[in-house]
Order: structure tokens, then sequence, then C-alpha cells
């Protein structure tokens, strides 16, 4: 089979099982449970243009009326959006509010090894990065 015709078949088992039966109840049973994914609003994280990023772990309602423990950035899940040009210079201060190390790793970005979040360069609880 070739990668054509295996997309292709994957795409009309898809649509075959959405008409068949309610598409949310194939994806909303988890150890017993019931969860209400239909509906739940998309997250879009605020942009930030830079200046302090507090890591700490905080709760957020992934699925409705379910707190789930995670770590934030600015009490913000998912993390906020940084866009930048090409050329752009970008500062914050990393603070670490967690109880173990921690690192921040840039996605879609080149940036300098000694600020893409190498383990070696953790942050320790309390500390702060610039």
């Amino acid at each position: 089979m070739n990668r054509r015709k295996f997309f292709k078949l994957s795409l009309q088992a898809s649509l075959v099982a959405a008409a068949s039966q309610n598409v949310s109840r194939l994806f909303a049973k988890s150890s017993g449970k019931d969860f209400p994914l239909a509906g739940n609003a998309l997250r879009i994280p605020p942009v930030i243009a830079g200046g302090d990023m507090v890591i700490a772990q905080t709760t957020s309602q992934i699925f409705s009326g379910i707190n789930t423990n995670v770590f934030s950035i600015n009490n913000t899940f998912p993390a906020p959006t940084i866009r930048l040009k090409k050329g752009d210079t970008f500062s914050a201060q990393i603070k670490n509010n967690l109880t173990e190390p921690t690192v921040i790793h840039w996605h879609g970005i080149h940036a300098p090894s000694a600020m893409d979040g190498h383990p070696k360069n953790a942050i320790a609880p309390g500390g702060t990065f610039n």
C-alpha cells in the first residue's frame, strides 16, 4: 500500500465512523468517566512581548468541572505565545516557583544554546534566569 492510498482509506474510515456515531462519544470515555469533551472552548494563550515569566504549579479545567494540576507560565495554560520577527530581540526574566529545577525550551526560533533550555542550564527552585 502506498502512502496516498493509506491516507485516502484512513480519511474514508474516519468519515464513516463520524457519520455513523456521535463523534464526541468516540473520545469521551476515560477510566469509566464521561468527560464532556465536545464543547470545550479552544484555549488561545495570550501573546506577551517579554517581561516577567513566572513558572508555577496551578490548576486548570482541561475538562469542564475537573481541576487538573499543570505547570503554567504567568498562570496561563497553555503557556503564552511570543511573536518575533527576524532580527527582533526578546527579553524576559524567568522565575521558577516550582519545587524542582526546570528549563524553558523555545520552539520556532534560533536561540543561542545557553538560552535554549539545556538541562545544564536548569533554573533552580526559587531561582531566576534572564
